[in-house]
This record gives structure tokens, sequence and C-alpha cells, in this order.
């Protein structure tokens, strides 16, 4: 049970934007919190366009990237697209794949396999492609540190363009690097995962082929929208600005897609057919299209995508659906015997287990696990070969990376972001490893707060309406950046109680005169013997048998 922290109310702002913009004061508060502070951009931030994304042109080396896919295709030059196995580099694969279809070109593409070919672009990579014709390379969220395969490329007279999100180091010598996290780029751009970069290319490629008058037919690039926001949701990028506009356009056009293969994955993840969330993807497409790469052939995904027999496309939505659950089987196996370990150690500071014959696949997602269950870093190393591999999730408030730093001794190799990371380490050396992570975690973390969960606003039920529950729906998608609002009352009696399924508490929640529904899911022990609370909650319509009703998802209580 974490501390509770409540936004201030901005009372005079939160006036204006509700007068400006005819919405509930709640709102309007909902709407400072997040930083949008003016009516103009809070009447962007709820209605969400394409017109509102900027020109993507404005990425430095842009118009190079242009300039070179259109003369390969004036010159019916080869192109091949490099992508990568998670979600995000499986639709980036398939988005310029697409676009490329449309203007008459078939690419050929190349998909690494976890283990067979390693993370991001390689030299023998790059020389299998050579084989196969190409004459131009396009990463996609891949690339930026890929110096070698780039120099092989160059030896092979392949050309290269980079087009990548992930942090940069030294630039790689392509012919043009498209990267948002290159210094001096557009700010507007640097939240972007990998296939929003694509999408901004394919929108720049466009336009250019059309002023030079190369397009036969207008490709229309709405209904590609819908393979934009499952990467970007899928990788974990915030959800705001630009990413906020290709996510909740992209989920509309996801319901209405007419991608055979989406279509029947959708099906069998059951999907609603009128309202999509962040989370459908985070737990209903991703982890299925995710799993041909953690356990199986990456290229199945990307064939799911790509493929119009909709025969063909039930037939790979059965197989992913199928490996999603033996992922599922690997990585509760995992975790079970990570967790073991883990309580063995007791270490305080860092958590770090290894195994040789753990599934690399699914290392990255145990790890998270372990950080929630620890509240503090974890790293699972699995692998029996001279050098093994190891993946690192941290906790929100520390930079792991700088962590890593400090135990570069110890490692062969390590990268990643602030809150995951990778890395290579000789068996001799997980030993001293793990003790020195975790005497560097424990460093940095006592100066670290205790965490909270933010409240948006303190609400009486008399200000919960139907009205207002339609009206948190214009702040979907939500994501990092912009949380699913959160509320909480003052003390409410607790009446008509029962427990529900599996462990779910079912109350009446009673505020003076006014009483809601409410249920907490799976927390039925919390409430055991309490009469009256606080609540932190999120209001919902629940819809069962006909009739509608509003209810309190009840999230966390406070006693006394």
């Amino acid at each position: 049970m974490k501390a509770w922290a409540s936004a201030k109310p901005q009372l005079e702002l939160q006036r204006e934007l509700s007068e400006a913009l005819q919405i509930h004061p709640i709102t309007a508060q909902l709407l400072t919190n997040r930083g949008i502070l003016n009516p103009q951009a809070a009447a962007v931030f709820l209605r969400p366009e394409l017109k509102h994304l900027p020109d993507p042109l404005l990425f430095i080396d842009m118009d190079k990237a242009v300039g070179r896919i259109t003369r390969a295709l004036q010159d019916k030059e080869q192109i091949a697209i490099y992508g990568d196995y998670d979600v995000d580099g499986i639709t980036s694969t398939a988005l310029l794949a697409k676009f490329l279809r449309t203007v008459g070109h078939e690419a050929i593409l190349f998909i690494p396999h976890r283990i067979r070919d390693g993370y991001g672009m390689t030299s023998p990579g790059v020389k299998q492609l050579a084989e196969q014709g190409a004459k131009l390379i396009v990463t996609v969220d891949n690339g930026s540190h890929a110096h070698d395969a780039i120099h092989t490329a160059d030896e092979l007279g392949i050309d290269v363009v980079v087009t990548d999100h992930h942090e940069m180091g030294e630039l790689p010598p392509a012919c043009a690097v498209v990267n948002p996290k290159r210094p001096g780029s557009a700010p507007a751009f640097e939240v972007l995962a990998g296939c929003g970069v694509v999408f901004f290319l394919i929108m720049a490629l466009r336009r250019h082929l059309r002023e030079k008058g190369l397009l036969p037919k207008e490709p229309v690039l709405r209904p590609l929208l819908a393979l934009a926001a499952i990467g970007t949701i899928a990788d974990s990028v915030p959800l705001i600005g630009i990413n906020r506009i290709l996510a909740s356009v992209g989920l509309t056009e996801l319901l209405r897609t007419e991608n055979v293969g989406l279509r029947a994955l959708m099906r069998l993840a059951k999907l609603p057919d009128d309202r999509l969330q962040s989370w459908h993807i985070s737990f209903g497409i991703a982890p299925r299209l995710n799993a041909a790469g953690r356990i199986a052939e990456p290229a199945l995904a990307l064939e799911l995508l790509l493929t119009d027999d909709s025969s063909r496309g039930s037939t790979l939505a059965e197989q992913l659906n199928t490996l999603n659950t033996e992922r599922q089987s690997l990585q509760e196996q995992v975790l079970q015997e990570a967790l073991i370990q883990a309580e063995v150690q007791r270490l305080s500071g860092a958590t770090v287990v290894y195994h040789p014959s753990w599934e690399p696949g699914v290392i990255g997602i145990v790890a998270a696990k372990l950080v929630e269950t620890f509240g503090q870093p974890a790293v699972v190393i699995s692998g029996k070969d001279k050098t093994l591999k190891g993946s690192v999730r941290s906790i929100p408030q520390l930079n792991i990376v700088e962590c890593l730093k400090e135990c570069a001794d110890h490692l062969t190799q390590f990268g990643g972001h602030a809150q995951a990371a990778g890395v290579s380490i000789t068996a001799n050396f997980v030993d001293p490893f793990r003790q020195r992570l975790a005497e560097v975690c424990a460093e940095k973390m006592k100066d670290i707060p205790r965490s909270h969960m933010k409240i948006d606003a303190i609400t009486p039920f008399s200000d919960i309406s139907e009205t207002l529950i339609h009206e948190l729906h214009l702040l979907e998608p939500f994501g990092i950046g912009n949380p699913e609002p959160l509320f909480a009352t003052h003390d409410i009696e607790i009446t008509d109680s029962r427990i529900v399924g599996e462990n779910h508490f079912k109350f009446m929640a009673k505020e003076g005169r006014n009483r809601l529904d409410a249920i907490a899911f799976r927390q039925a022990e919390k409430f055991t013997g309490l009469s009256s609370c606080r609540v932190a909650f999120r209001p919902e319509l629940n819809h069962y048998n006909g009739v509608t009703r509003m209810q309190l998802k009840i999230v966390d209580l406070l006693k006394g």
C-alpha cells in the first residue's frame, strides 16, 4: 500500500478551460494536472487529429533519406528493410513494406532471429541481403550503433538509410540517419517509437514522389496508422504529443482495419469491436505478436501483418496465439525459479539471478516481474555459451544504465535505456557483478524519495456522472505521460458488501446521501472488518443485463 499524493487544484486555470471548452471542471483539472494549461493545447489534446502532426522534413536527414529511396525506386534498385524482432520493429517493417508495395516495389524483408542473428543490424545479416541483390538497406527501429555492419554494406556497394529512435553515440556512417535522438532534433519528435519515425518517413516520401510525378495513384496512409498505433503503444513510449495523435487515430483505424491477419488476431484476443484502449494492445495484440520473436520465428508475426489471404491470416493468428500460450508457460516457470533464487539471496539494492537453461525470450518479462515483486532493479541472465546474456529492468526513479557503468569491469558489454537494458557477461563474473550492482543500486536508492500513488482529484460522489465518465474517454489512450485518471474520496461507509468471484470485494459505497456501486478486484482481504475508509478509484459504466450503472473500480484504500 503506497502513500497518496493529491494534485493541488489550479482553480483559475480550471475555470478557464472548463468555460472555454465547455467541459466538466474535473476534466479541466485533469488537463492542468498533465501540464495542459491553455484552451488551444487542451483542444488539441482532447481531439487529436493528423493535421496537428509536424512537417516530417523537420527531421534531420529526412530529405537525404527520401532522396536516396526515391532514386532507388526510379532506378529499380532492390531495397531491403532491416527490422527488429519486437513489436515496434515488426510493425515498422510492415509499415514501410506496405507503403513500398503501393508504389510498385517489393522490398526484401529481414527480421533477425533473437538467438541466431542477435539484436540489431549485423555484418552477417548485411551479407545475406547482398546475396539477395539488395542495393539499398533501410533500417527500422535499429541501426544507430551498427557501425561495423554499415561499413560492411559500404564494402559491398550497398547504401544504408538508418531510421531509428534509440539513444545515439557516434553518428553511424550511413547516407542518412533519421533518429529523433540526434543532437539538434526537433523536440516534438523525441517521444517517437521506431514505427512513428517510419510513418513520418512515409509521409515525406509520399509528398516527394507526388511532387516528382512518380505516383500513378495516391497511396492512402491513414489505414497504416493501425500498425503505427500498435508499435507505439507496445514500445511503452510516452503517449503524449505526436505519439498521442498516432495512437489515438491509429486505434480508430484498427477498429475498421481490413488487414486480415490483424482481424483474425483481434478475434482470438476477444477485443471489442466498438472501442479500443491502449491496454487492449498491451495485453491483447502485443504479447501475441511478440511471442513469435521470443520463442520462435519473428517472421511469422510479420507475415501475419502483410498477408492478404484471409485463410493464411487465420492460420498465422492461431499459431501466434499458441506460441503466446507457450510463452506464458515458459515465463511462469522461469519466474518461479527466479523468485526462489532471489529469496535465497535476499540482496538489498538489486536482484541478479542466473540459470543456463532459461529461455532468453522471456527473461526480460521475468526481470520486470522481479522489479514489481521486490521494488528494486533486477537482472535475469541465461545462456550456456562463454558469454551469457542478461536482461535488466529498473524502478522508475533509477537510471539503470548509470548503475551498470559503475559495474563495467564485470561486464563484457552493456547498453540500453534508463529503465531497461541488456548485458553480456561471462559466467565467472556473475557473482561479483551481483554483489557490485546491489551495492551501487542500494547507494543510489538511498536518496530516492518514497513513491506515492498520484491522485488527480478528491472527488465527492455528487460530481460523478455519466457525462463526466464519457468526458474521461476523451483523454484516452492512456499510457506513460498520460496515466489513467485516479480519484479519491474522503471517508465513505461500506454497506451491502460481499465477496464475488476470485477474491473480488463488491459493496455499496455511501457518502452522505449519495450511494454508488463499487468493486475491488482481488482485494477482498484488505476490506476485512472495515465499515468505513477512504478509497482511490476510477469511475466507470457497468453494463449488465441491458442495464447501465455507474460503478467505482477501487484501486486502493486508506483506513481511518
